[in-house]
This record gives structure tokens, sequence and C-alpha cells, in this order.
């Protein structure tokens, strides 16, 4: 099971008639949840890729997605974010999940799904990144290196294919502002799904990934715990580009 599936899985055990108990986070708190959620709109064939989507209705299983012959009509680069934006699978775990506080001040397990627990990515999705996995990586690092910034559909995709090869550039990426902490969470992500081991022997993946850690493990997003992570990564890609 991917992490953001197992992620929406999870949210989906609280309900809204919790919500009237949750504390209220700060401003910068919302702020950051805010930002976490926000993707990234590839401009590949961005103009035609939105004006399709404006024509997508609603299957009687809940699916949105354009014809197979619609689809392949695009070029890989217009898949790709058409990919990026819109996941053609309706997800039902939607359930209101409680207010994370000082979520700013936090590096998590897992990061947010690309569509906001409300869709996601379809076979037909999945099989296009996976075939095409190479190409997708150079698009993420152009996407990337252009609008400086890796919203929650690129972190989605980079975990979905496992793409270790990018560690360099999340890395460059967070290193700019250190605010996104979801790009050291997606590194964390990669590590555990590869098996590092030196991540699986370390206190961080105990409390995020062990046995009793649950979807809403963190670390403080302190500047020590940024560098370890930073570090370890780095190590990772070593060791991953040597295997």
């Amino acid at each position: 099971m991917k992490p953001w599936i197992a992620l929406s899985v999870l949210v989906s055990l609280f309900t809204v008639a919790h919500s009237q108990d949750w504390p209220k986070p700060s401003a910068a708190s919302i702020a950051y949840s805010e930002y976490r959620q926000q993707n990234t709109e590839p401009s590949y064939g961005l103009a035609k890729v939105k004006a399709l989507l404006k024509t997508l209705k609603n299957d009687q299983d809940g699916g949105m997605a354009i014809s197979e012959a619609a689809f392949n009509a695009l070029t890989v680069p217009e898949r790709f974010t058409y990919c990026m934006m819109h996941g053609e699978d309706e997800n039902q775990n939607c359930d209101a999940s409680p207010p994370i506080i000082d979520e700013h001040l936090k590096i998590f397990s897992y990061s947010p799904p690309a569509f906001d627990d409300e869709r996601m990515w379809s076979a037909r999705q999945r099989s296009f990144l996976a075939n095409n996995r190479g190409t997708i990586i150079s698009l993420l690092r152009k996407t990337m290196s252009a609008q400086h910034r890796a919203g929650a559909n690129l972190k989605a995709t980079v975990q979905e294919l496992n793409a270790f090869e990018m560690v360099p550039d999340l890395t460059a990426l967070y290193k700019r502002d250190r605010k996104d902490h979801d790009l050291l969470t997606t590194m964390m992500v990669l590590m555990n799904e590869n098996k590092f081991p030196a991540f699986l022997a370390s206190t961080s993946w105990t409390k995020l990934y062990g046995p009793e850690a649950n979807y809403q493990a963190f670390l403080s997003a302190s500047k020590a715990n940024q560098d370890l992570i930073l570090k370890r990564a780095a190590d990772f890609h070593a060791w991953k580009t040597k295997h």
C-alpha cells in the first residue's frame, strides 16, 4: 500500500462529529497546512488539459476520466500534466480529521496525497507514470526547477515512482528556504520504502514508521533534525545508486 493511500485510510477513522471539540491551530499553522496541500501545475499543454478537465463528468462509480482516445492523443508531457492535475478515481475516505497544532514546526512521516483525499490516480494513470518513469522524472525536475516548488502532487509522484534519483533535486529545493518540510518527508518515505539500513536502525525510523507509529507521527522541524535528514538522504542516495 502506498504511503499516501495508507494516510487517507487512517484519516477516515476520524469523523466530523468530533470537530467541535478539536483545538484551534494558530494562523501560522493554518497557513502552512494550506501550503502543504497546494499542487504544482506543470506548463506542458496546461491550457489544453484544463479545457479537457472542464468536460469531465462522474461515471456511476464516481470516476472522472477522459476517453482512451483522448488520453492517447495527448503527448507524454501533456499526459504528465493531466495526471498532475487530476486523479481519475474517486477516493471515498474523505472524513474530516482533527487540525494539527503547530503544523509548520513538524516534519511528518507522510506527506499529503496529491488530490486532497478526494481523488486518486487510476490504474491507467499509474501505469502511464510507471511505464514512462525516466521521462516523468525529467519532467518533474524541469517543473520543480522552473517553479522552485514541488507541490503535493509532485511529491506524491516522486513517491509513486520510488524516484530515489531525485534526492539531490529535493535537497536543493529544500535548502532554498527550508519551508516545505514535506520534501524531507518524501526523502524519508523513499528511505523507508527502500529499506535503507542506516535509516531503519535510527530512532527517527522507530518514531515515524515503527510498530507503535501512526500517520500523525512527526519529528520536530529543528535545524538539527533538518540537517540529519539531509545527511541521511545523501547517504541513502549514494547507497541506492550503488545497489
